[in-house]
């Protein structure tokens, strides 16, 4: 491995580690304990002197590196411009006497040609995943995302779906799952999206729910973020009227009785494809 000269050298590595693995600065920050000021003065060189040990081994398990890796570049980083030009030149001129007791891990002397300063952290440290336990739950039909539509997605006898899929084992019992028919939840929900509800949880303001509307609307459903309000729109904690939001600003916002509604159910968790269909 091959250490870095300087600040700004250290904290290039630090965001290009980052970015290989898919991390937004927040996201980092986030799950190094650290502040997003902080880690883009590390990155950018504008840090003071190299983070402490502590905030090192953090950043290492939060992008998975070999443990000591950071904190053995940064204490490189510590060591006098000169003591490194010396041992530089030890390395390139030992003395054979001392040949055999010399020490096997003194860091390489970086090539001028090479822009890269740990290349085998970032090409080869693994990932960490902890295993998810799953369970089955029902898949019963769509949900609209856009116009309420009728629907037979809660018509079903108990224990009677489309289909079976997995999901967290954590997700508690009563739940089921629904596909997204429509983009007026985009970006966050894409058509196809599989979305877990509870038919046993309390919405709350802000949820985004599966809606059930009355007799009115012939008990059509509709995927929405949903907003306790007035009669006027405006939030009202308990109020007696939903404002039912589309994440997409093509589509129109509705407000509904909640007297009138036949249910509200909030989602719990996202299933999205990430690759094309074969």
């Amino acid at each position: 491995m091959r250490n870095p000269s300087n600040l700004a050298e250290f904290g290039q590595k630090i965001r290009q580690l980052r970015q290989n693995r898919g991390y937004t600065q927040d996201q980092l920050a986030d799950r190094a304990k650290i502040s997003k000021p902080y880690l883009s003065n590390i990155e950018t060189g504008r840090a003071v002197g190299p983070p402490s040990p502590s905030k090192l081994t953090d950043l290492e398990v939060a992008l998975g590196l070999p443990e000591g890796e950071l904190c053995r570049a940064a204490d490189w980083l510590r060591v006098p411009e000169s003591i490194r030009e010396q041992v530089y030149f030890d390395r390139a001129t030992p003395d054979p006497r001392s040949v055999d007791t010399a020490p096997l891990d003194l860091p390489a002397r970086p090539s001028p040609a090479s822009n890269s300063v740990w290349d085998d952290a970032v090409d080869a440290a693994p990932e960490r995943f902890t295993p998810i336990p799953l369970k089955k739950t029902l898949l019963i039909n769509r949900v609209a995302a856009g116009a309420p539509t009728e629907a037979t997605d809660l018509d079903y006898p108990v224990n009677v779906a489309d289909d079976e899929i997995l999901i967290p084992n954590e997700l508690v019992d009563g739940c089921f799952a629904l596909r997204i028919d429509g983009d007026s939840m985009l970006p966050v929900y894409q058509p196809g999206d599989i979305v877990i509800f509870s038919a046993d949880r309390t919405p709350l303001d802000g949820d985004d729910c599966l809606v059930r509307l009355g007799d009115g609307d012939n008990f059509s459903t509709t995927f929405k973020r949903i907003h306790f309000v007035d009669a006027s729109g405006v939030k009202q904690q308990g109020g007696e009227f939903l404002f039912l939001e589309p994440l997409n600003s093509a589509h129109t916002p509705r407000i509904v009785r909640r007297e009138d509604l036949t249910g509200v159910y909030p989602a719990l968790w996202k299933l999205s494809a990430v690759g094309r269909s074969v």
